[in-house]
């Protein structure tokens, strides 16, 4: 799949490497570059999840608990199931929560062949 970057040696482990932005279809600026993907970072999932993928990432903004937020509302009915709540901030913005544990059991994300 065009999502699916190749692989990465993380931490002593090989890791497929994916582009969530890519993956999820919200990537309005189009396929990145070589300069951009060297620019960026791979966040790792964890152990505990039983697969070896890192998501390419731009930036980091930090985290942050529910608190940080203004008020939140459930994920939309017709979002995929690994969409969590949608957190809305200070300034208005909304953040999705993306639950990577039903991402990593997701058929579809699963698949990286064409």
């Amino acid at each position: 799949k065009p999502w699916f970057l190749g692989v990465a040696h993380l931490r002593g482990d090989l890791c497929g490497v994916v582009d969530l932005a890519h993956f999820l279809a919200v990537d309005c600026l189009g396929v990145r570059s070589a300069s951009t993907l060297s620019e960026s970072k791979l966040l790792s999932f964890s152990a505990a999840l039983q697969i070896n993928c890192a998501l390419v990432i731009d930036r980091l903004v930090g985290l942050r608990g529910a608190d940080a937020f203004a008020m939140s509302a459930p994920a939309l009915q017709d979002a995929p199931a690994y969409f969590g709540r949608i957190y809305t901030d200070a300034a208005g913005l909304p953040w999705q929560e993306i639950q990577l544990q039903n991402l990593a059991q997701t058929a579809s994300f699963l698949a990286i062949d064409a």
